[in-house]
């Protein structure tokens, strides 16, 4: 068994130790622990854009092991760490993958999309994300936290690229609206 400060030693193992290994066994470990699925994947997701490639493999792996789709694994590992191609190829296969998923898939692939649109340097793969975002909108839009990730990232789409992606974060905006206008509203205000 694990106590909260075994959970919380192993979560700050995974992400801050200096040695790949003991990452690695962290991962692994914290797959055992009695911490929510929700808690889990998010240590994993911050994982995925770690600069150890080991560090991103087991992180999706980790995300395989919660029960998440290996298609939607295999997408988050591209966006984490693909050239521009792959990256806009997984943003493209995230978008029916995050429409049908389950709740797991859901709050994976939005939290993985909010994290990479965050510094992603291709305009291309930018808006391949605010499409994902716009087709799963009503899908999302349920999920407070993710809900408002997106509207946090989509205030920062129009503060870095105003002219270029102001009709793509219009459309992934009424998206969310359409299911939860108040709160939506509220965040913009």
């Amino acid at each position: 068994l694990f106590t909260d400060d075994d959970v919380r030693r192993i979560k700050l193992t995974a992400v801050t130790a200096a040695d790949v290994n003991e990452r690695i066994s962290a991962i692994r470990q914290l797959l055992l622990t009695p911490v929510s699925a929700n808690d889990k994947a998010s240590v994993f997701i911050n994982l995925l854009g770690d600069s150890e490639a080991r560090v991103r493999a087991e992180a999706a792996v980790a995300l395989e092991g919660l029960g998440l789709n290996t298609n939607v694994a295999s997408a988050i590992g591209d966006m984490a760490g693909g050239n521009t191609k792959q990256r806009l190829l997984a943003a493209r296969r995230l978008t029916p993958l995050i429409e049908h998923g389950g709740e797991l898939e859901v709050f994976v692939v939005a939290r993985s999309l909010i994290r990479s649109l965050d510094g992603e340097e291709s305009i291309e793969v930018r808006l391949a994300i605010l499409e994902a975002f716009a087709s799963a909108g009503a899908k999302i839009a349920h999920h407070e936290v993710e809900r408002q990730g997106i509207v946090e990232a989509m205030v920062q789409q129009l503060r870095e690229f105003p002219d270029r992606l102001r009709p793509q974060v219009a459309t992934a905006l009424r998206a969310l609206v359409s299911e939860q206008a108040e709160p939506v509203i509220r965040q913009l205000w």
